[in-house]
């Protein structure tokens, strides 16, 4: 999680559980202009088994993000436009849910935006890899040609 900073300095401003594990939180942001409703990220999403919940300590049943949205007085049909920084698990899983008939759009009105990907960040072994939990994470629409944030609007 820190990178090269040793266990022995972090660890005494954050304490890490008997499993080694931190709290951490996901944000997701709401913003309204007048004309449009923006999320930006969409958090852990509803796909983690219960063992993968327990291991990053998550409460083991998910809050389906349109729901705590519309808990806040939000009507998440409004939602037009999703940003994602990026394509981790943490900033996207929340793009779909999964019903019993497969994973449908948490946001149906929405675009999805996402940066530019850095070609050359990881080692070309890794890029050309797709893990499964990745192609749940954009709507059917937007898994042959995610929308580029970084380079404007399709």
């Amino acid at each position: 999680m820190f990178g090269v900073v040793p266990k022995t300095l972090w660890n005494q401003k954050l304490r890490a559980d008997e499993l080694n594990r931190v709290p951490l939180a996901f944000n997701c942001y709401l913003i309204r202009t007048g004309e449009h409703t923006i999320l930006i990220e969409t958090g852990g999403g509803d796909k983690m088994d219960a063992r993968a919940r327990e291991r990053m300590k998550l409460p083991p049943e998910p809050s389906r993000l349109p729901d705590v949205i519309a808990a806040a007085g939000v009507d998440p049909e409004s939602i037009d436009i999703v940003i994602n920084s990026h394509l981790h698990w943490d900033h996207c899983s929340g793009n779909t849910v999964i019903t019993p008939a497969g994973a449908i759009a948490a946001f149906p009105r929405a675009q999805v935006l996402r940066a530019a990907p850095r070609m050359g960040a990881r080692p070309r072994a890794q890029r050309s890899r797709r893990s499964q939990l990745y192609r749940y994470q954009l709507r059917p629409a937007d898994r042959e040609r995610p929308h580029d944030a970084g380079r404007g609007h399709p």
